[in-house]
């Protein structure tokens, strides 16, 4: 990889993962974390549900007694005590909310079966019927009744020094809760503070008016306790100092219902009140949270888990309180380590991964594992560890640097080809390029059958001392771009330059069997002929003189490789064939216009050539090697309708 294209897969990287790392504290991709998180908190191990907890609900049932129907049926039948008819007479008929004395009677029949704690999730912010009889309730077990007090922004008064409204908490009336109770920590605020996403997924067990979300509003820093702190604390367990004012992600329990409501008339029906609450053994020693279940009410709360009623939040609060389970979620440094430490992997993959799709199936891996330890730091640790920015790093990075690598290796073909075509036909490039596992193997060395063809310049000597450098050089490359375009249509490869000749091979790169590279290589020795002939015929007419060349072709098999030295490496062909070509060529001087085939490449050509002795020599002190001449110019003429060459063949 080119070491710009690696610095640009780097930079993409790390551009990547500052954006992740910064982006994950910002809105929209804090919504999805928090989304994955809710995600992790379904299917992650959930708090263990105490059993002390209940939810005694005012539902529909509870709210829709029928005086006609329901009251004849629990009154006449059931020979209730004077308490429990009071409690449904008040219910039956009435529309919500009914007279405060049946939150009375609940106290007092929760308290004496037994219960810890009984918490009323109920506002009474304004005197209504029945006040006395709730605050004689109260009164009488303080240590053991918790009432809903709410804290509300912008409800005091206007604070001129800073333009802004004063958050107040707002107890019930005096009616209710005078003064002098409320000293008795009978008060607790029922708030929950929802993520900006709209969920409730922590709570505040202690607060002051001054450190409420948002500006500060008031210098007022009396420690207020929240519902689910002082129901624990009044049944007895130890709860946070008043100095702790940290939201706790709460460990929730489950889904809606996993704190089953119970009807609240049932307490008063005789029947349901020994058979579903053993006379009310089944409150001995609970934490009894009253409150509305149903949506007419509208005391309901997005959670992860859903759309659940708030008595149930207050129970699953107090429930984390009791089992001290509590989630922890990483500060912003871990957090940002976390992607950096993804961005790393991805750029280790990326060097030491050389195959895409296996660089892409280990950071699919990497990811995957890292979201199944992410379930396991949530169910074991109780943390919470971000998901969403460094698996996009993962991924993101990954898939960059995919497509990087497939861009740099777009350029890097194009390069290589465009360098290529200056040596091969563009057909053989596109073999090499397509098929390169061919390529790679020749640069090591092979053997293979070859047809090699060589030209050379005849009387270049007394040419170059007639024509001047620059007219020499010019009329040079005419001659050789015409005659390497003869060589790459004909598909063949160009191996090199040597002086005023030139050296081209068929078979070495690629190959269409010896029978087909030889005729490649015959047709392409005429098509030089005929260029050789246009380019003589405009010389002529400008005043420049006509060049002759000489011609020879011969098969045999050599050695293909990337042969020379460390420092000047060349991708060419060796063996006894090469020379038999070049002394072949010599031999043209006493042919002049012919072309001259070797003995071993004419049977090659009989399918489509006529044979014919020409001559032989000597190579290599002992090889004796026949040839054929090529009758050039008008002698050419087609023999039984094969091709317009006369060729004759000297046999060894």
């Amino acid at each position: 990889m080119h070491r710009k294209g690696k610095t640009l897969q780097i930079l993409l990287v790390i551009i990547a993962a500052l954006a992740a790392a910064e982006g994950q504290f910002l809105f929209q991709a804090a919504k999805v974390q928090w989304a994955l998180d809710d995600w992790v908190e379904l299917f992650g191990r959930k708090a263990q549900a105490r059993p002390e907890l209940v939810f005694l609900a005012v539902d529909d049932s509870s709210a829709r007694l029928e005086p006609d129907v329901d009251l004849p049926d629990f009154l006449e039948n059931e020979n209730p005590a004077p308490e429990e008819r009071r409690a449904l007479e008040l219910m039956a008929g009435k529309s919500w909310p009914w007279s405060r004395e049946v939150s009375a009677l609940v106290i007092e029949r929760l308290t004496a079966a037994g219960a810890k704690a009984v918490v009323l999730d109920f506002t009474f912010p304004k005197p209504g019927t029945g006040d006395d009889a709730l605050r004689a309730a109260i009164e009488r077990h303080a240590d053991r009744v918790v009432v809903a007090g709410n804290l509300v922004n912008g409800a005091g008064d206007h604070n001129a020094a800073t333009n802004e409204e004063t958050t107040v908490f707002s107890v019930p009336a005096e009616t209710v809760v005078p003064p002098a109770l409320r000293e008795r920590q009978v008060v607790g605020f029922d708030n929950f503070w929802a993520y900006p996403d709209g969920r409730i997924r922590s709570v505040r067990y202690t607060a002051t008016l001054e450190n409420q979300v948002g500006p500060r509003r008031t210098q007022d820093e009396t420690v207020l306790r929240s519902l689910a702190v002082l129901a624990v604390e009044k049944a007895g367990f130890a709860v946070p100092s008043a100095d702790d004012r940290r939201p706790r992600h709460m460990r929730f329990a489950g889904p809606p219902r996993t704190f089953s409501p119970l009807p609240l008339y049932e307490i008063f029906v005789p029947r349901y009140w020994r058979a579903n609450y053993g006379s009310g053994r089944f409150f001995d020693g609970k934490i009894v949270v009253v409150g509305a279940y149903g949506n007419w009410q509208q005391d309901e709360h997005a959670t992860p888990f859903g759309i659940m009623p708030g008595p149930e939040v207050h129970l699953n609060a107090i429930n984390s309180l009791l089992n001290r389970d509590f989630i922890r979620e990483l500060p912003p440094w871990p957090r940002r380590f976390i992607v950096y430490a993804a961005a790393s992997l991805v750029l280790f993959l990326a060097t030491w991964i050389g195959r895409p799709l296996v660089r892409l199936i280990a950071s699919a891996g990497v990811a995957a594992c890292w979201v199944m330890l992410a379930f396991w730091l949530f169910n074991e640790g109780g943390l919470l560890v971000p998901t969403l920015a460094p698996v996009g790093v993962l991924l993101f990075g990954s898939f960059t640097c995919i497509v990087g690598d497939f861009v740099i290796e777009r350029r890097e073909k194009t390069r290589i080809r465009s360098t290529l075509e200056r040596y091969v036909s563009k057909n053989v490039v596109r073999e090499l390029l397509d098929h390169p596992e061919t390529f790679h193997a020749a640069l090591g060395g092979v053997n293979r059958k070859v047809t090699i063809l060589f030209t050379d310049i005849r009387n270049f000597t007394r040419f170059s001392a007639r024509t001047s450098s620059q007219e020499l050089v010019a009329q040079l490359n005419e001659y050789f771009t015409a005659m390497v375009e003869c060589v790459f249509d004909h598909g063949g490869t160009l191996d090199k330059f040597i002086g005023d000749a030139l050296m081209a091979v068929w078979g070495n790169a690629t190959s269409h069997g010896p029978a087909a590279d030889g005729c490649a290589a015959v047709r392409c020795a005429l098509a030089m002929r005929a260029a050789l002939a246009r380019l003589n015929d405009g010389w002529t007419a400008e005043g420049r003189p006509a060049l002759d060349i000489g011609i020879a072709l011969q098969s045999g098999e050599v050695v293909v490789g990337n042969i020379g030295s460390p420092n000047k490496m060349e991708f060419t062909v060796i063996g006894d064939a090469v020379n038999a070509t070049w002394r072949i060529q010599e031999r043209s001087k006493e042919h002049p216009g012919e072309i001259l085939i070797g003995d071993a490449l004419a049977p090659l050509l009989e399918s489509q050539f006529e044979i014919e002795e020409a001559g032989s020599l000597i190579v290599g002190g002992s090889l004796e090697v026949g040839y054929s001449r090529l009758l050039a110019g008008p002698e050419m003429r087609e023999i039984h309708g094969k091709t317009d060459i006369v060729a004759a063949m000297v046999a060894t």
